[in-house]
């Protein structure tokens, strides 16, 4: 998803609700300021012989440059950066240093070009990280037979250890992540090596069936240091040693991965805290986020709270009881129900209980078509043919009660394995990966949120139960966590003043904390149709009703247009919101709006105000556009299209077209200056779409008109992650202040234009900044400016 920002300069007034353009939002950088490209390459005046096939090779100059093109800028960020932080001049401080970045070639993202205003101090959920110097060798593991299972991989190298620390391996105590990587601090005493361990299962009386030998082949992969990442943080180089921090990041993690049950980047475990049962045969449990990241104040371990879904280790015949809301569990389960039972345990792994002296695990692959009386399987070569009811009587004394209920299927449908399902118990730690429904959400939500003071002191009794001073991993390769949260200077950002339409009271407001009230301001002059009520059961043909009614009041009044905003306030009815939506803007093609009932204290079932697309012209001067996009596709597909038409020919089209050709119209001026907020990028993708994204909006603006090459600003917003801020007053604001901004210290790339902004006043919980990761940037923005623009674009 991106948000385009089209400027023309000067700006004239909107008159819907509007911000109120200040010099400080707008003023564009200096062009004698360094910029990676130089402002010399940004501004230069295209040829007059500029074609769309041209566009993308100077682009590509302008975006790929040398090693020699990559120093200064960082080595000046540097400098600035250090100069800001002590007080001084950042001119006066930057040295002149010959770099030499890792790589011939790189992606030069712009430099951040200062610091912002000074502000006061607050805390970040950042732990600072030193690592004595060390050469950190890699090696590749090659286990035979091969297992899928990071859990069995740990334990046959955990055995490994065991049994060739001492001897073989040199003392060593090496960091393995699971798969094929084994990382140590120093080489092992060889290059390639094949060792085998036996592993035995204690639960399996059978000896032969309880071993399992496994061989192990361990060979020297390659070596790196610390050299190239202290010059990354120091800002003399500008290609991030992923490498390096890989292998830190997999020490730090070894010790809790052998402790707690791990998803993704988290750690979960009963020891944190109380489960809570959020239904339906699942339970929430409370664990931590863990994640080491490179930033301006050295190397920060980012560690934050979290939550998840669980299967509760229960009976599976308690397990249904309650995902299907069973009260008699005496009768049959019918077709429906028995395919949601299948979905919902499939892949999940169960452990008997019809035997005292020896426990089995089986994953389940699926259930039975018919119940357990029903059931007959062959018994032995002969072919004899038993129930599973008569089986379990005779081989087990054991007589089974739910004999209606089918059967859970271990195995393959070739050779199954079947379970009685109340001599089968889910196994403790498993994670419940189904989509939650909206019960369960609220429920989990109800028990994690926290308050920032309550979310602080959780985040600091976790790193001391953690206690990484005593970590042997973290001692074998000489890696030491502060146990403080980071201190880092913020600043709170002026809000803007807002404009509301003028047949309102009160035609402009100035925010307070972030909140505004909307009592004797208006949007639009009138709406459409009066304020309707209707019942939570005939939400759909009131609905359909309103756009009915709306449609032919203004085909009677000639205006023209179509009823393209609905206010609904929505009772507090499970499903009402999904359901109206569906209806709005799937079916009828509204776009809706579905407050709270309680936000309103109003005893109205559903209200509704209508404004036809004239009237919603004066609400705001964005113009959006919809554009299919394949599944977990990076790259925005739809922002420039050439086409071939037989009677047209080259046909040029796109969404940036489209709106440029839309604000030329509106406006009778093209833009100027183009502002590109990108959201869903992740780090490892940002030069990728970077470069294919804005050689699309190049095109895009060569199509129109030859040599328009307008300024291009490109921001990746990003809102999924794991930093926090907290307030050093809390008894005066528990919330982080609305307009926080802080742009030095945490951020991630030590040299490069990011910053985290709380734009708005949190609610309930703990608010999360969103963090701004400049890509590109022909504006020349300062540091105050973008971080105000931005902060004021909130507001609209």
């Amino acid at each position: 998803m991106c948000n385009l920002l089209l400027l023309r300069l000067p700006h004239a007034p909107s008159p819907g609700v509007t911000i109120s353009p200040t010099p400080a939002t707008v003023r564009a950088r200096s062009p004698a300021t360094v910029r990676a490209p130089s402002p010399a390459q940004a501004s230069a005046p295209p040829t007059p012989t500029s074609s769309t096939a041209t566009i993308a090779k100077e682009l590509e100059q302008k975006l790929f440059v040398t090693e020699t093109a990559l120093a200064p800028p960082a080595a000046e960020a540097a400098a600035a950066a250090a100069a800001s932080q002590a007080g001084r001049s950042a001119a006066e401080k930057a040295p002149v240093v010959d770099l030499a970045p890792v790589s011939k070639k790189g992606l030069a993202h712009p430099a951040r070009p200062g610091a912002g205003t000074a502000g006061k101090m607050i805390r970040a959920n950042h732990f600072l990280v030193n690592v004595t110097d060390n050469n950190l060798f890699h090696y590749d593991v090659s286990i035979n037979p091969e297992s899928k299972s990071r859990q069995t991989n740990r334990e046959v190298l955990s055995e490994l250890i065991k049994i060739h620390g001492k001897t073989s391996l040199g003392g060593k105590l090496p960091a393995y992540d699971g798969r094929k990587s084994l990382y140590n601090a120093g080489s092992l005493p060889f290059e390639s090596e094949e060792f085998t361990v036996t592993l035995v299962d204690p639960e399996k009386k059978d000896k032969e069936r309880a071993e399992r030998e496994y061989k192990i082949t361990i060979r020297i992969a390659g070596r790196t240091d610390l050299y190239h990442l202290q010059q990354f943080l120091c800002g003399r180089q500008r290609d991030m040693p992923q490498e390096t921090i890989q292998v830190l990041d997999v020490v730090l993690r070894e010790s809790p991965s052998w402790n707690y049950v791990t998803v993704s980047r988290s750690f979960f475990s009963t020891t944190y805290g109380h489960r809570g049962d959020i239904g339906e045969g699942s339970e929430c449990w409370r664990g931590y986020y863990q994640s080491l990241r490179p930033t301006q104040m050295g190397l920060s371990l980012n560690i934050d709270i979290s939550a998840t879904s669980f299967f509760k280790p229960v009976t599976v015949i308690q397990f249904v009881q309650e995902f299907l809301n069973l009260r008699d569990v005496s009768r049959p389960l019918n077709d429906r129900d028995r395919v949601k039972i299948k979905k919902a345990l499939r892949g999940v792994r169960v452990e008997t209980n019809h035997q005292t002296d020896q426990i089995r695990r089986y994953k389940i692959t699926g259930l039975t078509n018919v119940p357990m009386s029903q059931l007959i399987f062959p018994v032995d070569d002969r072919g004899t043919r038993m129930s599973v009811v008569q089986y379990f009587f005779d081989r087990y004394d054991y007589k089974l009660q739910h004999t209606n209920w089918p059967c859970l299927q271990s195995g393959s449908d070739s050779r199954p394995v079947y379970l009685p399902m109340e001599a089968c118990k889910i196994e403790e730690g498993q994670r419940y990966s189904k989509k939650l429904n909206d019960k369960q959400v609220t429920n989990i939500f109800r028990a994690t949120c926290q308050r920032p003071q309550q979310r602080e002191q959780s985040i600091r009794e976790m790193v001391l139960h953690n206690k990484y001073a005593e970590d042997k991993f973290a001692h074998e390769f000489g890696i030491k966590v502060c146990s403080d949260l980071a201190l880092v200077p913020a600043r709170v950002l002026p809000p803007p003043m807002l404009r509301y339409h003028d047949s309102g009271r009160e035609k402009t407001c100035a925010p307070s904390v972030g909140q505004w009230n909307m009592i004797n301001k208006s949007v639009c002059p009138r709406p459409v149709l009066d304020i309707r009520t209707a019942t939570p059961n005939n939400i759909e043909n009131a609905l359909r009703d309103v756009h009915r009614r709306t449609a032919e009041l203004i085909a009677q009044q000639g205006k023209g247009g179509q009823l393209q905003l609905l206010v609904v306030i929505v009772p507090e009815v499970t499903g009402s919101y999904g359901k109206m939506k569906g209806v709005c803007e799937n079916d009828l093609g509204i776009v809706s709006v579905l407050p709270a009932k309680a936000c309103f204290q109003t005893k109205q079932a559903i209200s509704g105000k209508c404004c036809t697309q004239n009237q919603r012209e004066e609400i705001t001067k964005y113009r959006g556009l919809v554009s299919a996009q394949p599944h977990r596709h990076e790259i925005i597909e739809d922002l420039f299209s050439v086409t071939k038409d037989p009677k047209k020919g080259t046909v040029n089209g796109g969404m940036i077209r489209d709106l440029l050709i839309a604000f030329r119209r509106k406006t009778g001026r093209r833009p100027e200056r183009i502002i590109f907020y990108r959201d869903g990028v992740s780090e490892g993708q940002f030069s990728h779409v970077l470069l294919h994204e804005m050689d699309a909006l190049r095109k895009a603006c060569a199509s129109l008109e030859e040599g328009y090459l307008p300024p291009v600003t490109f921001v990746v917003v990003q809102k999924i992650h794991h930093t926090r801020l907290f307030s050093e007053a809390h008894a005066k604001r528990e919330m982080t202040a609305a307009g926080t901004v802080v742009g030095i210290m945490i951020c991630h790339n030590p040299t490069e234009f990011g910053y985290y902004l709380c734009s708005h006043a949190g609610i309930q919980g703990t608010s999360r900044p969103t963090h701004y990761h400049v890509l590109y940037d022909e504006n020349h923005f300062t540091a105050d400016a973008l971080q105000s623009l931005t902060n004021n674009l909130c507001y609209t």
